[in-house]
């Protein structure tokens, strides 16, 4: 597979471990905990904007 010529060689690089990851079984909990991590930092930047304003 060549990859497209538009796209910067540095991301292409990337791509490929996260696909080979995302394949994996593991998928799922890596996303649920990625998920709960993106969760918890929303939750503190709002609880401060709300306390600030």
């Amino acid at each position: 597979m060549t990859p497209p010529l538009h796209r910067p060689r540095r991301q292409w690089h990337v791509v490929p471990g996260v696909g080979h990851v995302l394949q994996a079984e593991r998928a799922q909990p890596v996303a649920e905990a990625m998920a709960r991590i993106l969760a918890r930092i929303m939750a503190r930047f709002l609880a401060r904007r709300l306390i600030t304003a």
